[in-house]
């Protein structure tokens, strides 16, 4: 669904995430402490999880929008506003629990 992304700003996130893992894999090629390794693998979820909000944003702007104005029946989008609770607790959650009626 290009139309409901920030291609350009994805993009660039997805690239410096990347970049990330690939400092990782040297990371533990040449032996830096564990405490670094995992400090930078946090920073990468971190970043990961940031690409999930961008793409949550436009889904919710774009496809629960069309949904909602135009009605779930009618919109192409009705499967997307359909599954819009389970890809907000999906991409908010920490530790909380996906609610049922989500599922």
């Amino acid at each position: 669904m290009r139309q409901c992304m920030d291609f350009d700003n994805l993009h660039r996130r997805l690239k410096k995430i990347i970049g990330q893992v690939q400092a990782i894999d040297r990371m533990i090629d040449e032996d830096i402490p564990c405490e670094d390794i995992l400090a930078q693998i946090n920073a990468a979820k971190s970043a990961l999880h940031g690409c999930g909000k961008v793409i949550l944003e436009g889904h919710i702007k774009h496809c629960v929008r069309d949904g909602i104005e135009h009605g779930a029946e009618c919109s192409p989008y009705a499967s997307c506003l359909a599954q819009a609770p389970l890809g907000i607790a999906i991409c908010c959650r920490k530790d909380c629990r996906i609610p049922e009626y989500a599922r």
